[in-house]
């Protein structure tokens, strides 16, 4: 089963695949870059306490305000789109970093530090950060450290050690991947023109090639900052169980005109890309964005450039990036160079020149899973990006091990030995500041995977249990609740359960579900043994935290178990249960209902599937779920958690939607903001994602299995391939 699912997860297009179709009635956000400041907050994932000042939209323009109606109103097969030509790429011939920082005002040149045998790198790096927190930086020199591998930063080494490694490279001209042997690869390099030429059909880019053992050992040698490391502690991935972990460390070979097409790092992981090898003067350009500017990168992708960029398929230009409403900071790479990528930074690399190459990790901190957790998941799963670094699964087992830190550092704390008890006396602090932080990611998730309705749902035995599911339709890693169908499969025997088509919750509760939609609600372990690990953490914070003055306190259980809290899953089984009384009263036949949104110029009505409108008693009328997020502002959860309060007279509902588009103009300013403790309201989140995101790209492009949801208004078709398109000459801007 894993080995179809990891099949099924490799059909998604990669980076420089076919582009997402044009987009319509795009929101119009302010995208002014963000300022990024730490702030944590006590709330609840209803928001913060902090009210910003209200920012009324804009009026919406009536011939984008009809486009979006008619996607509304299309059916299913109306929203799917075909993938778009792949557009040119212009040359980097002739680049320099003077001439491309000169092309605008927004540009400017990455910082860099130097390697210095007589100044620590790691508090160089420090005070960078200090400074300009979330802002790219290039270390450079190390290739006159010491310790640098001259002889085994060659291809002549790599061939003789791994010639006959098969590498997968990517044609640039029709994005096309293909296996060759590494010295066919470098061969192919060394032949070639640095440049591309008029109707060129061929330049090959190495990608995902594995890292060599020794270029491994010489990254935790100490010639970069240990932290750096891809295994030192304080990278997070390391705690996840060594079976699931992922493995980061690649290489990368190029010539000139060879790119990665505008793209984020996943999952708010910190990239790092040593220049290990040149020649022939090559080098790469990098164009990198700061954390701060993530959201409205994002938003102008969407809205001008009409992509999406976690779609990673845009080939962005020089003219596209000079109108940009936020900084882009340039570099070229050169031989030791190392560049640091901040978390969450849109960045799309050009190499030039003869042949580079590379080799590159990701690294996952604290911060990067606040940020994941808070901002990217969320926008994976409305996009459909695959996550792979299972961020749930990681708070889990980066608690765990906290919690064992702590509980080792008591222990010490209390030793005969002067030297470990002041040593853990003196760390304890940090430690107990770490484990409420987690402590409070974790308790985010138990909010969204949490019903009272658990304990009696179906789990996967051992024999089942598969320790990476993921979501079919977005990608999402499933970390504890999700729905299933075993009828709707490949093949015609119905699959075993934990090998059937599985939807998470996320997913489900934006209507996404089977072809079917007799999906059964799954769990993948008892969810007592979650509860349990949050108890021993918060029994070790609330006993230790007074001994060291700390007052900061977490939530109780009861807060988070409350019918106040947007609990995705709880929402879902409403869905569900909604879907289930009413198959069984049409006797499964395609009943309708009747939407009406109610205008200054006129009410509109159109009819759509009965379980995609609630009726307002109050209202004397009903809306569909994806007018109510694109009208009053109301996600789907909110609605049917309100709904499900009160069935009869439908208060709660009615007071949701009538005011839920005065808390979104109150909150979307500090929603935008995407400081990285500031724990968003998740009904102005969701509402903000499902408005303004309406294009996905489902992992399984069967959509004889699978149907999409209220919020899907344009879905781009995977399985068809972009045609060959030749290399012309472009002027630069």
């Amino acid at each position: 089963m894993e080995a179809r699912r990891k099949l099924l997860m490799a059909r998604q297009p990669e980076w420089g695949d076919s582009p997402s179709p044009p987009h319509f009635g795009p929101a119009q956000w302010d995208s002014r870059p963000p300022n990024s400041s730490s702030s944590e907050s006590e709330s609840s994932q209803n928001g913060s306490l902090r009210q910003p000042s209200p920012v009324s939209e804009p009026v919406p323009d009536p011939e984008e305000l009809a486009a979006l109606d008619a996607l509304i109103m299309a059916e299913p097969k109306e929203r799917r789109r075909p993938r778009v030509q792949t557009p040119t790429v212009s040359s980097c011939r002739n680049w320099s970093l003077d001439f491309l920082v000169k092309q605008s005002k927004n540009f400017l040149a990455v910082p860099r530090v130097r390697w210095s045998a007589t100044k620590s790198t790691e508090i160089q790096i420090q005070e960078h950060e200090n400074a300009n927190s979330g802002v790219p930086l290039v270390v450079e020199g190390l290739q006159k450290h010491p310790h640098w591998l001259k002889d085994k930063f060659t291809p002549e080494w790599l061939e003789r050690h791994h010639g006959r490694d098969t590498i997968s490279a990517r044609n640039v001209c029709n994005r096309v991947d293909r296996d060759l042997t590494l010295s066919e690869f470098i061969a192919h390099a060394r032949t070639i023109s640095p440049f591309a030429q008029p109707e060129e059909k061929e330049r090959l880019y190495g990608k995902d090639v594995a890292c060599p053992p020794q270029w491994s050992d010489f990254l935790h040698n100490g010639t970069i900052p240990n932290y750096l490391a891809p295994k030192s502690p304080e990278n997070v991935l390391n705690n996840l169980p060594q079976d699931v972990r992922p493995e980061t460390l690649m290489c990368y070979l190029g010539v000139g005109d060879t790119f990665t097409p505008c793209h984020k790092d996943l999952c708010a992981s910190s990239g790092h890309n040593l220049m290990c090898y040149t020649e022939k003067g090559g080098s790469s350009f990098w164009f990198m964005t700061a954390t701060s500017s993530a959201n409205a990168a994002a938003e102008y992708f969407h809205t001008k450039i009409n992509q999406e960029l976690d779609h990673e398929a845009h080939v962005i230009t020089l003219a596209e990036l000079a109108q940009a409403p936020f900084k882009v900071y340039i570099v070229e790479q050169k031989l030791g160079d190392l560049v640091l990528v901040p978390p969450r930074s849109a960045h799309q690399v050009v190499n030039s020149g003869g042949l580079t190459i590379k080799t590159s990790w990701s690294r996952m901190t604290v911060d990067g899973l606040s940020l994941a957790l808070r901002y990217e998941l969320p926008l994976y799963r409305r996009v459909c990006r695959s996550e792979v670094y299972r961020v749930k699964a990681n708070i889990y087992y980066t608690l765990l091990s906290t919690i064992q830190q702590v509980s080792d550092s008591k222990r010490l704390s209390n030793s005969r030995d002067p030297v470990h008890a002041s040593t853990s006396q003196n760390n304890m602090p940090t430690l107990l500041k770490n484990l409420r932080r987690i402590l409070l990611l974790f308790d985010s998730i138990l909010i969204e995977e949490y019903s009272p309705e658990a304990p009696h749902m179906r789990k996967l035995t051992e024999d089942e249990y598969i320790d990476h599911l993921a979501c079919d339709f977005c990608g999402g890693d499933v970390f504890q609740s999700f729905f299933e169908c075993c009828s709707c499969v490949d093949g015609r025997k119905p699959a075993n359960h934990g090998a059937g088509l599985i939807i998470c919750p996320g997913c489900y509760v934006e209507g996404r579900t089977c072809h079917c939609e007799k999906m059964i609600p799954v769990q993948s372990r008892p969810l007592g043994q979650l509860f349990d690990a949050r108890q021993r953490a918060v029994d070790l914070y609330n006993g230790l935290k007074l001994d060291y003055r700390i007052t900061d306190t977490v939530p109780s259980k009861e807060l988070l178990l409350s019918d106040d809290q947007a609990a995705l899953f709880r929402a879902a089984l409403y869905l569900r249960k909604r879907r289930r009384l009413n198959a069984k009263k049409t006797n499964n036949s395609d009943e309708t209902r009747r939407c009406t949104v109610k205008r200054a110029a006129g009410a509109l009505n159109h009819s759509s599937a009965s379980t995609w409108v609630l009726p307002c008693k109050k209202c004397h009328s009903g809306t569909c779920f994806a007018h109510l997020t694109s009208e009053p502002r109301l996600h789907a959860v909110e609605a049917l958690l309100t709904y499900a309060k009160d069935e009869t007279k439908h208060e709660d509902f009615h007071q949701a939607h009538i005011g839920s588009r005065k808390r979104f103009e109150a909150q979307i300013t500090a929603l935008k903001r995407e400081e990285p403790d500031y724990r968003p309201d998740l009904r102005v989140q969701l509402a903000y994602l499902a408005s303004t995101f309406p294009c996905c790209r489902p992992i399984n492009p069967r959509d004889d299995l699978r149907k999409e949801g209220f919020y899907d208004l344009s879905v781009w078709e995977v399985a068809v391939c972009a045609p060959y398109k030749p290399w012309t000459r472009l002027t630069v801007l």
